[in-house]
């Protein structure tokens, strides 16, 4: 055979659904992947990864997520650089791969269109294409589980195994979608369960002690506040239409969401037992985060409900596949332009930027910098995403409250945060940009009286109402 021959055959062997699955899952991925400015969450990402490794792994492991993303993000980083669109590319891959991953589990489960259906719908779907362009664990998180789900199901052990440690390195709460992909597995075969699951445990043991301190802190507090009675439901609409399009349509498009889900309900209402899992998958895990934050500490965050969201989309497809065709066109006129709302919502319509604008202060310092100046900040929020536009030119308030949510000095020295007094100032520098933000750490940042002679001051509120105050000081000296 010869070398033309050899790749005429391969072409011909290449699943041509799954190539197209592909292939749109990444450019709607990369489409205006660089665009926004890295929000705080991002920036951190940023900041831990520049660290020295052993300083990120402290930091990290007095955080609250494990440091499976970060290692990647780090690995990418230092191939490509750290601007936007290197830290965020992982999460475009993984994105993209997951709706691979979902294809060939709706194909072997539900039948061909099912998959292609389910792949489709996945890779346009806007609450996964939003957190597939940021640099933060959740899309790592989807692919590792769809991983481990398609391992079970195909009975490979390895690949179980490997999703398993995967998602618990990537993500703290996979443990609620692990909790019932092992009760798949050993209902499937015990030892296909025994071998995955104790594999993965023993791969994740040099973190448990990590684990169990992070679990501790957020037992003792963490931001997220007790769930509300429609967290379940706003969580259905959140991990597929996501929320970001014209607000008097969110209405409408949820009412879509509860409709596919219980038109899939009704179609699979005979196969059911075939494909449990995907009702399982879809539904339990936001149940237990739900019920776990009632009963013990709010975890119930919906980012995390991505994974559900997944297989609540091959729920979906399955449905859809099993309506006859006088069915599936009024189905399809209602739910693709939902679909096409919800993500050129996403694309066009963003009344909330992920900045929280710090765009509008950013371009402020930009626009009066000089040589030898230096921003001072109130809170580690700002510190942390100015660091990442102007690194080496902040300064965090010594005693800021904010470095309180991370557990131990040994942390905190970690970071390597530089940190002073305002009147430590003058006679290091002949200006500051004294940078305050509204935030339950720092309560009264409006009631600042500069202490030295104001050049400029601004003061800019967001779409949230949320208020910064820039002020330039004069410190004197040359």
């Amino acid at each position: 055979m010869s070398r033309s021959e050899w790749w005429r055959a391969r072409l011909e062997e290449l699943d041509r659904w799954a190539v197209a699955i592909l292939g749109v899952g990444l450019l709607v991925r990369l489409a205006g992947l660089g665009v926004e400015l890295l929000w705080y969450d991002e920036a951190f990402t940023a900041y831990l990864v520049r660290l020295p490794f052993p300083n990120m792994m402290q930091v990290i492991a007095g955080d609250v997520h494990p440091p499976g993303h970060y290692l990647v993000v780090r690995a990418v980083a230092a191939l490509l650089g750290r601007s936007a669109l290197a830290l965020r590319l992982p999460s475009v891959v993984f994105g993209a791969l997951s709706g691979l991953l979902l294809y060939h589990l709706l194909r072997d489960s539900a039948g061909p269109r099912a998959g292609v259906i389910a792949g489709l719908l996945f890779a346009l779907m806007p609450a996964q294409v939003n957190y597939a362009q940021e640099a933060r664990p959740y899309a790592m998180a989807v692919w590792a589980v769809l991983l481990a789900a398609r391992g079970v199901q195909t009975d490979r052990w390895i690949q179980a195994a490997l999703g398993v440690a995967l998602a618990l390195y990537t993500l703290n709460l996979s443990v609620f979608y692990l909790a019932p992909l092992g009760v798949w597995a050993l209902l499937k075969d015990w030892r296909l369960a025994l071998r995955a699951f104790g594999a993965a445990g023993v791969c994740y043991l040099p973190w448990l002690p990590n684990l169990l301190g992070q679990a501790g802190m957020v037992g003792a507090s963490y931001w997220l506040p007790p769930p509300h009675p429609g967290a379940l439901l706003y969580g259905l609409l959140f991990s597929t239409f996501y929320v970001q399009q014209v607000p008097p349509l969110t209405g409408q498009v949820a009412l879509v969401a509860v409709g596919l889900t219980v038109l899939a309900l009704i179609a699979l209402r005979r196969d059911l037992r075939e494909l449990a899992f995907l009702l399982v998958m879809a539904l339990l895990p936001p149940i237990l985060m739900f019920a776990i934050s009632l009963v013990w500490s709010p975890v119930f965050i919906e980012r995390a409900l991505l994974p559900a969201g997944a297989f609540l989309v091959g729920l979906w497809a399955a449905g859809i596949d099993r309506l006859r065709w006088q069915a599936a066109v009024p189905v399809g006129l209602v739910a693709v332009p939902a679909l096409a709302i919800s993500l050129g919502g996403y694309y066009t319509y963003r009344p909330v930027p992920n900045q929280f604008e710090f765009s509008e202060p950013m371009a402020v310092i930009d626009a009066g910098w000089q040589p030898g100046d230096v921003i001072y900040h109130g809170s580690l929020v700002s510190y942390i995403q100015l660091e990442y536009y102007r690194p080496g030119s902040n300064l965090l308030a010594a005693g800021s409250a904010d470095l309180a949510q991370f557990r131990s000095d040994a942390t905190r020295r970690a970071l390597r945060i530089q940190q002073a007094r305002l009147s430590d100032l003058p006679g290091r520098y002949r200006r500051v940009w004294v940078f305050l933000m509204e935030t339950s750490a720092d309560p009264d940042a409006g009631d600042f009286q500069p202490p030295y002679p104001v050049e400029e001051q601004y003061l800019i509120v967001d779409h949230n109402g949320m208020k910064r105050w820039l002020y330039l000081l004069d410190l004197g000296g040359e």
